[in-house]
């Protein structure tokens, strides 16, 4: 019995690692990487009256995208303690998922804050969602290593996913490629990790 539920609570580690890695994995290439290439140096207006260079339009996507999960990370973490992780993680990894093609494909700079700022709210979930699944059911003494394990994975993945979005786009020259398909991947596995059968999250 000791036995099935230490493979249970491996399984499931190994999953929680899997989403937090490749989202942050996916964030770090997407934001810090392909983003300011993808918007480059050309001019763009705002709100109809307000002229921004592309680094400036990149900055604020960047300040979109922290804002909407800096915003929602309460309420997300309140939704987490009254229902579970398993919905807010889900929706959440769906809906940045759905934004990624929008920031990539649509270049109107209005498409691409908003998608940002929704790509930040669908992000909030998954920090709170992911700690909350781990730490269930465990003693306070385990809970520092735990907080230590979930956060190398996460920095793991955004430091990768920095250095990977640069090499990538240095490589090819233009971002089109890896900005297409790389993160929609990437988020594509944190998914599957998220919605793999059988035991819910946070229930091991």
């Amino acid at each position: 019995m000791g036995q099935i539920a230490a493979t249970t609570r491996g399984t499931l580690f190994a999953r929680l690692a899997a989403i937090v890695f490749f989202a942050e994995l996916a964030h770090g290439m997407l934001l810090y990487g392909i983003i300011p290439e993808l918007i480059g140096a050309s001019e763009y207006i705002l709100f109809g009256i307000h002229h921004v260079d592309g680094l400036e339009l990149a900055g604020y996507c960047l300040a979109a995208y922290v804002i909407a999960e800096l915003i929602f990370k309460l309420p997300a973490g309140h939704l987490v303690d009254h229902h579970g992780p398993d919905v807010p993680v889900r929706v959440g990894l769906l809906l940045s998922l759905a934004t990624v093609p929008l920031i990539i494909l649509f270049p109107d700079p209005h498409v691409r804050l908003v998608s940002a700022f929704v790509h930040g709210l669908g992000a909030a979930p998954i920090w709170p969602g992911i700690i909350s699944a781990w730490t269930r059911g465990r003693s306070a003494r385990e809970r520092g290593e735990i907080m230590g394990q979930i956060l190398t994975w996460w920095m793991a993945g955004l430091g990768l996913g920095l250095i990977l979005g640069n090499v990538l786009v240095g490589l090819t020259g233009r971002a089109e490629l890896a900005a297409t398909y790389t993160p929609v991947a990437l988020w594509v596995v944190a998914v599957i990790a998220a919605l793999w059968p059988g035991e819910r999250l946070g229930y091991p």
